[in-house]
């Protein structure tokens, strides 16, 4: 096995003698999880177009030479690039493999390899940790290029001082343009006075950890009803999509009784009304121009021990910073808790919106705002427990 070095070109036919070969990545660090990506190159150095950055949510190249997979969890990403040199595009010149931390700087990867591999065997590496970075918010790891029709790889190691959005302009394609700000509504009138009857609480939960408290009637199942709503955005580029965001609203829930589930469209498990676990959704708007958006109903708050309420974009976008997605939570009473998820992270497609725990009369509402690859990395932070599969509506 050959160990690479910064700033090192070896011909590709030094390392391996087959046409398909992987680039293995793993990092390991104090990021939540890292963004591997690979762009693909015509001339200028720039994409051929935005189809030809493969990442997570763009699996496979256009012409199906470079192929992604990967895994993450507890501030490790393992990601795959299977590359076939015979099926590349004739305008293709070059591949260059990224790395970018979900939030912070490189100087938190406690251990960094990308790897050549035929088969199962580890051909060459180059290794890096946050030792060898200040600022840099990136990394351009290796890249493949092509010189005189051979085939090279050079490891370039190089950080690169803006983030995700900065690479994806470098190297010529589209970002999702963010969303016009929302006009800020002319003050409401001052309301006559009018003699007290009940006392009715309407809250704006604001940052990461702000709660409001509803208290549950004794002797009475006071339903609770969520409210997912969100508006379209209005450029896409390659993380996003074509058409209408299809956002769907789910619940990871335990029960004091200690059953535990999943209510969501994913998988076509939309809960129970009227029978346990007395929660449910009712409906999945697929369509994305539904004006009530998606609900969720709490029938029996008594019986929960915590429900944890999540948001996740099924097609149409690839991240928040597309949508401007926000959360209502009504009782009966006329109580009202109302939060905005106005934090985006990265490319995360599935967000941990807000935690409901029933302590002794009252339902604490608590504003996560938690971003996440998928729903399993979401079980592993919260630890629910349940065991995940392929799902589909």
């Amino acid at each position: 096995m050959t160990q690479l070095q910064r700033g090192q070109r070896t011909p590709l036919a030094q390392i391996i003698n087959a046409n398909t070969f992987e680039l293995r990545v793993t990092v390991q660090g104090n990021a939540h999880e890292y963004d591997v990506a690979c762009f693909v190159l015509g001339d200028q150095d720039k994409v051929l177009s935005d189809d030809h950055v493969v990442f997570y949510n763009q699996r496979r190249s256009p012409d199906g030479a470079v192929e992604f997979s990967s895994s993450s969890g507890s501030g490790r990403t393992d990601a795959r690039f299977t590359v076939n040199l015979a099926a590349v595009d004739h305008r293709v010149h070059a591949m260059v493999v990224t790395v970018t931390p979900d939030g912070g700087d490189l100087r938190g990867v406690t251990a960094g390899t990308v790897s050549v591999m035929q088969g199962a065997e580890t051909r060459a590496t180059f290794a890096f940790t946050g030792t060898d970075f200040t600022t840099e918010r990136a990394i351009m790891a290796v890249q493949l290029y092509k010189r005189g029709g051979e085939w090279r790889l050079y490891v370039n190691g190089q950080g690169f001082a803006g983030g995700l959005d900065a690479l994806v302009r470098h190297f010529g394609a589209a970002v999702a343009a963010p969303d016009a700000p929302r006009p800020v509504p002319a003050p409401a009138p001052t309301p006559a006075p009018t003699a007290p009857s009940v006392s009715l609480t309407k809250v704006t939960l604001n940052k990461q950890g702000d709660a409001a408290r509803i208290s549950l009637t004794k002797g009475a199942p006071q339903p609770v009803h969520v409210n997912l709503n969100w508006t379209q955005g209005r450029t896409r580029g390659i993380f996003g999509g074509s058409g209408a965001s299809d956002l769907d609203l789910g619940c990871m829930l335990e029960l004091e009784d200690g059953s535990k589930g999943v209510m969501q469209a994913l998988g076509g498990n939309l809960g129970r009304k009227g029978t346990h676990p007395y929660i449910y959704v009712d409906k999945d708007d697929r369509s994305g121009h539904a004006s009530d958006g998606e609900n969720l109903y709490v029938e029996q708050p008594g019986l929960i021990r915590r429900v944890l309420i999540f948001a996740f974009i099924y097609e149409g976008t690839a991240n928040f910073r597309d949508v401007s997605a926000h959360m209502t939570l009504r009782d009966t009473a006329g109580n009202e808790v109302k939060l905005n998820l106005d934090n985006p992270s990265g490319m995360a497609r599935f967000c941990a919106v807000a935690l409901l725990e029933r302590q002794g009369d009252q339902l604490i509402v608590r504003k996560e705002e938690q971003y996440f690859r998928d729903h399993e990395d979401c079980d592993r932070h919260y630890r629910f427990g349940f065991n995940w599969r392929p799902g589909s509506k």
